[in-house]
């Protein structure tokens, strides 16, 4: 194997692991945001999986929102 295939071989591997990798944290901010949601609308998580993350995100700023005012 030359040189160049070394580097095509190597990019392929970095290819996929960067693939990997994005899944890997796309999954878990995806998860530590509904734990949040869940911590404002007060469930377990109940109301996101109802309504879904965006407008289970609009809901809980006004909650907050309104926490802070009051």
């Amino acid at each position: 194997m030359n040189t160049l295939d070394h580097i095509v071989a190597n990019s392929k591997v970095m290819s996929l692991k960067h693939k990997i990798d994005e899944k890997y944290w796309a999954k878990y901010y995806r998860t530590k945001l509904k734990n949040v949601l869940a911590v404002a609308h007060r469930d377990g998580g109940q109301y996101t999986a109802t309504h879904g993350i965006e407008k289970s995100t609009k809901d809980a700023i006004q909650i907050i929102a309104n926490a802070i005012v009051k």
